[in-house]
């Protein structure tokens, strides 16, 4: 006769390998759908790109945009650069506050027309105001 004890343990043995296995099918899922996202967004930040060259090359630009697409067109700076602030440049600077204005300009607008996302966003607010609590 086997041990109780023993039945119990392979019992919990197998259960927990299956356990694992379905995490890690889930785990496969996951990084399948991350995968298929970061593709879908580089395919839209090569085609913004591509637009944004396109407007510059028909003079469509204000002039702090195009100067910031002529200095990317020579490899002087890269749109993660302009971005991120490593690019100091006066193109640069004057492009994140425009796009600091313009955010700020439809964060209002969603403020005023959407309470739920005014909500939201005053727990957001709030939240990073106390980043050392979850």
């Amino acid at each position: 006769m086997e041990n109780p004890d023993l039945v119990e343990l392979r019992g919990m043995a197998a259960r927990l390998r299956e356990q694992t296995r379905r995490i890690a099918a889930e785990a496969d899922q996951q990084k399948a759908a991350l995968r298929d996202q970061r593709r879908a967004l580089q395919r839209e930040r090569e085609e913004s790109e591509k637009e944004t060259r396109e407007a510059w090359r028909r003079g469509e630009l204000s002039p702090e945009q195009a100067a910031i697409v002529q200095r990317i067109e020579r490899g002087d700076t890269s749109w993660a650069g302009v971005v991120h602030g490593t690019d100091t440049h006066s193109s640069a600077q004057e492009f994140r506050a425009s796009f600091a204005r313009q955010t700020e300009s439809v964060v209002a607008d969603l403020r005023a027309a959407d309470p739920e996302f005014r909500a939201e966003h005053d727990r957001a607010l709030a939240a990073a105001e106390r980043p050392d609590q979850p």
